[in-house]
């Protein structure tokens, strides 16, 4: 599945395409489930490679598992593909697409960070698949932007049917360049429930550049060290885009 290049403003209609590879048949059948509590339905005919084209709007800002599911004539669908989908307001960081880590497959992920103000702390939206697990993260302990090219931040997560909190961290570098060309480096740490990041080997470890996609650091942030202390600079972190 292919979605926004970027992640999309709230409110705004976003567009994800597919390819599906099936075997003869009348019909392929496809049900794409939003994770916002609609879905949309779409026969086509048959074709070796099914090309599937949908458009969507989400109301409110989030990380979005978007699933696409295909069956062919009548036979029950099965789950063919996920996608992270981020949806924004103005003045949050936020990230999606796939982490093409070396030691396998793509890895989808997406999130949205929502800066303290006076009222309100700092917010995280985290998801990603590692090992075929979901990781889903609300909880933002420490947050560092101590660099206009950089973002780090971490905090606890669920993983997979764990009822324990995994500690987690995540390290964004905007804006490297590999054989002339533009890229952004994602690298996330799940630990084990009760380990220390820096202290303790992660349980899991995902690291690459970010394919397709534009990972948007562009709100004013006070740097912050892990202990809570503000940092004297106030960085703002530009949005970069991926080619």
């Amino acid at each position: 599945m292919l979605g926004p290049a970027r992640p999309v403003a709230s409110g705004r209609s976003t567009t994800i395409r597919a390819s599906v590879r099936t075997t003869p048949a009348r019909i392929v059948r496809t049900r794409w489930e939003w994770d916002d509590g609609e879905y949309d339905l779409g026969d086509h005919a048959w074709a070796a490679v099914v090309h599937a084209r949908i458009a969507h709007r989400y109301a409110n800002p989030g990380v979005y598992r978007v699933r696409l599911m295909a069956g062919l004539d009548n036979a029950p669908p099965a789950e063919d593909g996920v996608r992270y989908i981020t949806v924004r307001h103005r003045g949050q960081f936020a990230a999606s697409g796939w982490i093409r880590d070396q030691s396998g497959p793509p890895v989808p992920f997406g999130f949205l960070i929502t800066p303290a103000t006076a009222a309100d702390p700092d917010f995280v939206v985290l998801r990603c698949i590692i090992s075929e697990e979901e990781m889903l993260a609300h909880g933002l302990t420490w947050l560092f932007a101590g660099d206009p090219r950089s973002l780090h931040f971490g905090g606890v997560a669920g993983f997979g049917t764990s009822a324990e909190d995994h500690p987690y961290r995540v390290d964004v570098l905007a804006g490297s360049v590999s054989g002339g060309r533009l890229e952004q480096h994602v690298t996330i740490s799940v630990y084990a429930p009760g380990a220390v990041p820096g202290r303790d080997g992660p349980l899991h470890r995902i690291s690459g550049s970010v394919r397709p996609g534009v990972i948007d650091l562009g709100a004013a942030l006070p740097a912050r060290r892990a202990d809570g202390r503000a940092l004297p600079a106030v960085r703002r972190i530009a949005s970069t885009r991926l080619t």
